[in-house]
């Protein structure tokens, strides 16, 4: 399958990339610097084009004689200039879209985030949710994109699946467990409401095993599914079994999630109103993704996609470690 990847320098991307290139298939990646791929990419010598999300020209002439995009470009963070986080996850969606149609490359997966359903409260929940807002840049412009996919679809302009990871981890995870761990280096990680929230996990080539599935089924266009380890471990155990990896301490204090949450809150005003360019410690998606539950029921992705998931927590744990004392 004659397939274009965006965002391939990225933690997702380049799984993507190494698992399409594995099934055989004809890979482009899309990127604004080559040299940002990773090594493991790299020597696959897959074909490289240089553009950009927001540089619509760019998009059309890559997606020449393409069957698939698979679209995992993106700003991520906790932190940064609204502007940017639009122009890339919003508008680049819709110079996606719009070059998909111009160039007859229908099919378009998504790679989207459970948190356009928000943040808080999530018990067994599915796909069905509606779509919440929640102030944070990152998944509120997530959320303005998936809207245009699905009205894109409506009006036949592409043929679209979104997949809509919670928390991910594995090699090259840079987000998640890293920035866990830099916390507890520094002795400033505390578990909230005792870290006995569910995590979330979502092992990134779980995440690559459903795009191929979705990818390769009829069934899975229109859809969105929600993908999980489909696993119960808590945000406590996540970070004890880091520290038993590492030789790390263990947390020592804890607080209520309604103290997290005014906390990160008051900082992020704090920061707005100075102006500040540079990241508040505590921010209102970063406390988010540690005191809230994660708990989905992923029925819908088992029974379309054929999906279970291979890589689970602690099993594929060593692997993550194994990057992480490799780079840092």
């Amino acid at each position: 399958m004659k397939t274009l990847i965006t965002g391939a320098t990225g933690f997702i991307g380049s799984h993507i990339a190494e698992s399409c290139a594995d099934k055989g298939w004809e890979v482009k990646l899309l990127v604004r610097d080559a040299g940002r791929l990773p090594d493991e990419v790299k020597k696959l010598s897959l074909e490289t084009f240089i553009g950009d999300v927001r540089d619509a020209e760019s998009l059309i002439k890559a997606m020449k004689g393409m069957e698939l995009i698979v679209h995992s470009a993106a700003l991520v963070g906790e932190w940064g200039d609204p502007k940017d986080f639009y122009e890339i996850n919003v508008q680049g969606m819709a110079n996606m879209i719009d070059a998909a149609e111009k160039t007859g490359t229908k099919r378009l997966i998504d790679i989207s985030s459970t948190s356009v359903h928000g943040y808080e409260g999530f018990n067994r929940d599915t796909e069905d949710m509606p779509y919440k807002k929640t102030g944070v840049l990152y998944s509120d412009t997530k959320l303005e994109a998936e809207k245009l996919v699905w009205e894109a679809h409506a009006q036949g302009r592409v043929i679209a699946t979104t997949i809509r990871p919670c928390m991910v981890w594995g090699p090259r995870d840079r987000a998640y467990f890293t920035k866990i761990i830099e916390m507890l280096k520094k002795r400033r990680m505390m578990y909230v409401n005792g870290g006995r929230n569910i995590a979330g996990l979502s092992h990134v080539r779980n995440i690559c095993d459903a795009i191929l599935l979705a990818a390769e089924k009829e069934e899975a266009q229109g859809k969105a599914f929600i993908i999980t380890d489909d696993s119960d471990v808590t945000l406590r155990e996540v970070v004890e079994k880091l520290c038993e990896a590492l030789s790390l301490k263990k947390p020592l204090f804890g607080v209520s999630h309604g103290t997290a949450k005014f906390m990160s809150d008051a900082s992020e005003r704090i920061f707005r109103k100075l102006g500040a360019k540079n990241t508040p410690m505590l921010t209102r998606m970063g406390v988010a993704c540690v005191s809230n539950n994660f708990s989905f029921d992923i029925s819908r992705a088992k029974n379309i996609l054929g999906y279970a998931p291979r890589y689970t927590f602690p099993g594929a744990l060593p692997e993550y470690i194994a990057w992480h004392k490799s780079e840092f």
